[in-house]
């Protein structure tokens, strides 16, 4: 997840001084619509997203969070990565830093995807990137 939240975020539908709890009043709803609730209800047998987590170590609550969420995925992806920049904030200059592992975790797993692919159906030849099957 780059740039993710764990929790939903008020709608401001437009206008910064106006927000809006998609959810009303209702809590359990709010509760059962964030990543941590949805992967722990989902039954072990039902293959999620992998995930790769960033933060920046000076943006604390975004690093309390993706730890979090990092502890509920380590039963389902042990290998999942959490990728903290030094002194990083929630800026753009963070989210740069760490596009690079990103991009590495992201190619070593679409290669490993097209290697699967190629075994699943024999004699199969890939198709070029961006075209359509």
């Amino acid at each position: 997840m780059l740039s993710g939240y764990f929790a939903p975020l008020h709608d401001q539908l437009g206008n910064p001084l106006r927000t809006v709890n998609p959810f009303g009043r209702d809590k359990t709803l709010r509760q059962r619509n964030t990543p941590l609730y949805r992967v722990r209800a989902l039954p072990l047998n039902v293959p999620i997203p992998q995930f790769w987590l960033g933060a920046g170590s000076s943006w604390h609550k975004d690093v309390v969070a993706a730890q979090a969420f990092q502890r509920r995925l380590l039963t389902r992806q042990p290998d999942v990565i959490l990728d903290i920049e030094p002194g990083g904030s929630h800026n753009m200059a963070t989210w740069r830093a760490l596009v690079p592992p990103l991009l590495e975790w992201m190619t070593t797993r679409l290669a490993d995807t097209e290697r699967l692919m190629q075994r699943a159906v024999p004699g199969s030849v890939p198709l070029p990137m961006g075209s359509v099957p």
